[in-house]
């Protein structure tokens, strides 16, 4: 799985955050991810880049908005992974990985990243790179988060 996700990420414009997270090494502690989990998680910061019609400009985003993600063995559920995506869960695939470190997509170029050892993740969209030109208003961003086990 991990070669897989490599040569996706050296063909497609996706942003390294999600490349770097399939790249890490095979996780030690299997056992934790078993059994379910619930995550609270809050945003630690937002970054990004706004379409202004002819150029990317720099954008604040906000942060600080708390979400639940839902872990049941190695698979994050879509339906939690939605909220930070800010997506609908019909549109999110969190598939299982032979990774400690677990994903999840939308259909609009949305990665969430989250490495339940460390209780750190992070959300990044990108989609609208590739737009050319993109739609005047369309944003690029990276937000990191922490989370603790309930």
């Amino acid at each position: 799985m991990q070669r897989g996700i490599m040569a996706a990420c050296r063909k497609t414009t996706v942003f390294f955050l999600a490349c770097v997270a399939a790249a890490l090494p095979l996780g030690q502690n299997r056992a934790a991810l078993a059994g379910g989990q619930t995550w609270t998680c809050n945003f630690e910061a937002a970054a990004g880049l706004k379409w202004n019609g002819r150029r990317w400009d720099k954008a604040g985003f906000t942060t600080g908005q708390s979400f639940t993600l839902t872990v049941q063995g190695a698979i994050v559920s879509a339906e939690s992974a939605a909220v930070p995506l800010s997506s609908s869960a019909s549109f999110v695939r969190c598939p299982a990985d032979t990774t400690a470190v677990l994903y999840c997509f939308d259909a609009s170029g949305g990665w969430l990243v989250f490495d339940p050892k460390t209780g750190h993740g992070g959300v990044s969209k990108i989609y609208t790179a590739i737009k050319q030109p993109p739609n005047p208003g369309s944003t690029l961003s990276v937000a990191p988060f922490s989370c603790t086990s309930q």
